[in-house]
Order: C-alpha cells, then sequence, then structure tokens
C-alpha cells in the first residue's frame, strides 16, 4: 500500500529524515543512500510502510507527488 506525506527534515550526510504522515500518527524515519534522490523539507512524497533493521516502523520507495 502506498502512503503519502511530506518530509519534515532530512540530513543530507547522515542520509537519514522524518516524514509526517498526512493520515496523522506517529512521524515515520526514512534513508537514502548518497548516490539517490536528497529530500527538501515541506516535499510531499508517496512511500511503502516498512520495517527498519530493529523492528521499529519506516517509509520505503520514496517518490515524489
Amino acid at each position: 500500500m502506498t502512503d503519502r506525506g511530506t518530509v519534515y527534515s532530512f540530513d543530507q550526510v547522515q542520509g537519514l529524515g522524518i516524514i509526517i504522515l498526512d493520515e496523522g500518527g506517529a512521524p515515520l524515519n526514512f534513508a537514502r543512500g548518497p548516490d539517490e534522490w536528497s529530500p527538501e523539507p515541506g516535499e510531499l512524497v508517496l512511500f511503502d510502510l516498512g520495517t527498519d533493521r530493529d523492528g521499529a516502523a519506516c517509509a520505503l520507495d520514496l517518490q515524489i507527488v
């Protein structure tokens, strides 16, 4: 299932960011590699819900809306 949200923050050095879901709820973390697109705060994105290696919810397969 694809969800929608807004990039709240993104640290280009660490490659880590936070998304605020349009539906509300807890913010989700996401990670991007150095060769991938670097999202800007305020950008709307589509993503799939997933889990990170620690089992916490996270956003995967981000796409700009």
